[in-house]
């Protein structure tokens, strides 16, 4: 654990620490105090507070008690229920006014606390009212008509109702005849709910209210009504009952839980002035009301308070008493120690024959004594250091000569020079060698044929090193597109164990890529040497195919249909002399026959051409051509010869059936001026590591006896001969999907086959 002091001279904490443990037993005996008493005058408070909440409670109980007393004495008036039983028989007005003057002149202004006395009728229509202004007005819908039929009931405070525009609460009794007690209807008086607040601030029993004064009741101490939405009912001891009256919050459901059948709650909380008080609530008997007693708990704990703030004063003043007190004694306890910090803070800056004097015979003179055999200790063994020292210099010089010649040896060679200790790591390398990309390759390339020695097998344990690879050999690594011949070495110490290894890299990429020229010159020489004796083999034929044809056509009448077919043969006659052509042009460049056409006539041409094999193959083609193509300059034959190869390859790649699309477009968006020819199909398509390979001449993905490889190579060579480019745009799996761009810019240039 670290000491949370450290920052602190030893002098200081010392009777720093005393003093916080004096603080701290203050501290803690101090907290124990507080709560305690606390505590026991919170539960005193409140004890106080549900006594007279209790006592209010109860007078407010009283006081509703009488006012329903009243109200069954107004329905026992025998003029009242004769008066309602005549109106609702007969609807005299003279009598209705009688009434109206009897319950204002006789019972109203009996009872102070009524402002209005009303009669209703068994429909819920007032008969009579104090106020005449309200005779008619329907009260059907109210609860206090609706349960002053069944007996006496005191209903809820509200709000104004009718055109008296006051505030009310209402008791209610039923009214029924005298001789056959039958329900005539309901006597209702409405009192204004402002007594409930002399009630309430006047709540004291008699006993008790000679015994009360502002003093005792406290300067925060406060009482006052809620209803069952915790609104105030009632003024309060710092609100007038206009500002309150159902517009306050209570917050009396913040209170805990009632735990008794009296509905009392108690606890802290927010009142509706926003101070925290201590507070208690009850129940008053037979409504949805309230009673609240509180008390900020700023004047609850006044006198506890006072008596904290006391003891952190004592505390403060204990605790700088005993540091000030044990800073002396502390001087004879800590003076030694700072010395020998002061010594060893010397023997750090390099005086190491330093020495602390102290006579005491105690736990620190002994580590005084001590500290001073350390220090000619430290002495004797840098002196014994320094000689090593200068030693180990004059050999580091030596080898460190015999290092910078080895590197300028292999820093001046033109191939990369590279040693790989045992671990694998590149432990020394020349500049030659930070040209060549491949070493990481090589390792792991290494390291799969096994050809280092595995560390720690020693060479004289392996009795067939020698033909080990990795042996003094030489060998030719591919990593990505580069080629290295690589030389290799082990190295071993005296004993045999293996160090590592040494390899002299050279990038023979540029040679490999002559080689591979040369090749493909020679594959060229030897398919233009096939391509002329197939060509002398097959133009006889041709020559008389043609010759025959030219006659069926010139012989035959032009409505006849053989004179069709003899047309097609001789057209096809003619692909086929330009097939062979190509052949040859593949091998030698010989000049284009440029001349404009339409493109979309020449797709639709081949379309023609292959439609017997289309259905043979159950391939359906879908054409979609732009109106808009303009006419292009160029070798149409050449074209048409590409157009047709790759029609045929997506007849091939669909063997169970498929469908072709060919689109043509013109000025697409990021290509330039140019027209686009796209061939798509739901073949098997291209795999994703044969896309350069399949436009290479005799390469082909079709069984064996189906094409020859030279379509497409072929096709290729036609297209970058007129300045444009064929390339396969689809990925693995997903059917064949070529692309020929054809720049209209080149029409005026030649075009070379």
């Amino acid at each position: 654990m670290k000491d949370p002091l450290h920052w602190m001279p030893v002098k200081y904490k010392f009777p720093l620490t005393i003093a916080l443990i004096c603080l701290v037993s203050i501290g803690l005996s101090g907290g124990v105090a507080y709560y305690t008493t606390r505590s026991s005058l919170s539960t005193q408070i409140l004890s106080n507070l549900k006594l007279m909440t209790q006592a209010r409670v109860q007078n407010v109980s009283a006081y509703l008690d009488t006012l329903k007393r009243r109200t069954e004495d107004f329905a026992s008036d025998g003029f009242i229920r004769d008066a309602t039983r005549r109106i609702q028989e007969g609807g005299n007005s003279d009598l209705q006014r009688a009434l109206n003057g009897h319950l204002l002149k006789n019972k109203v202004s009996i009872v102070e606390d009524f402002f209005e006395t009303l009669v209703v009728g068994k429909n819920g229509f007032v008969l009579a009212s104090s106020m005449p202004e309200n005779v008619g007005a329907d009260l059907s819908g109210e609860d206090y008509v609706r349960e002053g039929k069944k007996g006496m009931y005191t209903g809820r405070v509200h709000g104004p109702l009718l055109d008296t525009g006051r505030a009310s609460l209402e008791a209610s009794a039923p009214l029924t005849d005298k001789e056959t007690h039958h329900f005539l209807g309901v006597i209702v008086n409405r009192i204004g709910p402002q007594s409930l607040s002399q009630v309430v601030r006047n709540g004291y029993p008699p006993e008790a209210r000679q015994m009360m004064d502002l003093k005792t009741e406290g300067g925060t101490r406060d009482w006052y009504l809620v209803n069952s939405n915790d609104l105030l009912l009632t003024a309060t001891r710092f609100l007038d009952f206009e500002t309150v009256f159902l517009k306050v919050k209570g917050w009396v459901r913040s209170l805990p839980p009632a735990d008794d059948q009296q509905s009392r709650a108690s606890g802290i909380r927010m009142s509706y002035r926003g101070k925290e008080v201590l507070a208690v609530s009850a129940k008053v008997p037979g409504t949805q009301w309230a009673m609240v007693s509180e008390m900020e708990t700023s004047e609850v704990y006044y006198p506890i308070t006072l008596v904290r703030q006391r003891l952190i004063l004592v505390a403060i003043v204990v605790g700088t008493l005993t540091a000030i007190l044990l800073l002396f004694p502390s001087k004879f306890l800590i003076g030694p120690i700072l010395r020998l910090r002061e010594a060893a803070g010397q023997i750090e800056k390099g005086d190491l024959g330093v020495s602390v004097e102290i006579e005491s015979k105690d736990e620190i003179g002994q580590l005084a004594q001590a500290f001073n055999q350390m220090s000619t200790r430290l002495l004797a063994r840098a002196q014994e250091v320094e000689r090593y020292t200068k030693d180990l210099k004059d050999r580091e010089n030596e080898v460190l000569y015999e290092k910078n010649l080895l590197i300028a040896l292999v820093q001046c060679m033109s191939d990369g020079v590279t040693f790989i200790d045992a671990r694998g790591i590149t432990a020394l390398h020349n500049s030659a060698a930070e040209q060549i990309t491949h070493i990481d390759g090589y390792l792991e390339l290494a390291n799969e044929q096994n050809l280092f020695f595995k560390n720690g097998e020693s060479a004289t344990d392996d009795k067939d090193q020698k033909n080990k690879v990795g042996y003094g050999e030489q060998r030719t690594i591919q990593i990505d597109d580069h080629y290295y011949e690589d030389t290799y070495t082990p190295v071993y110490d005296d004993g045999g164990e293996y160090l590592g290894i040494v390899i002299v890299s050279r990038d023979i990429t540029e040679r490999k890529q002559i080689e591979e020229r040369q090749r493909q010159q020679e594959k060229m020489t030897v398919i233009g040497e096939l391509s002329a004796g197939i060509a002398h083999e097959l133009n006889t034929p041709l020559a008389s195919i043609a010759m025959f044809s030219q006659m069926l056509v010139e012989e035959c009448p032009k409505e006849s249909s053989f004179r069709n077919h003899a047309e097609v043969i001789m057209r096809n006659t003619q692909s086929c002399k330009k097939i062979i052509q190509g052949l040859l042009d593949y091998s030698a460049k010989s000049p284009a026959q440029k001349s404009e056409f339409d493109v979309n006539t020449c797709i639709k041409e081949v379309v023609n051409l292959c439609t017997p094999l289309l259905s043979l193959s159950e391939v359906s083609v879908g054409v979609k051509i732009d109106s808009k193509l303009p006419l292009y300059t160029g070798d149409q034959e050449q074209i048409r010869q590409v157009f047709t190869n790759l029609t045929m390859n997506s007849i091939q790649a669909m063997q169970d059936g498929g469908v072709l699309k060919i689109r043509t477009s013109f000025n697409k968006e990021n290509e330039g001026n140019a027209i686009f020819i796209d061939f798509t199909d739901n073949g098997k398509g291209v795999p994703y590591d044969q896309r350069e390979q399949i436009f290479e001449p005799f390469f082909t993905t079709k069984p064996k006896g189906i094409g020859t490889g030279l379509g497409l190579s072929l096709s290729k060579k036609i297209i970058e001969a007129h300045g444009g480019k064929l390339e396969l745009l689809n990925l693995q799996y997903d059917g064949g999907h070529f692309r020929i761009t054809l720049p209209l810019v080149s029409q005026e240039e030649s075009v070379e086959a």
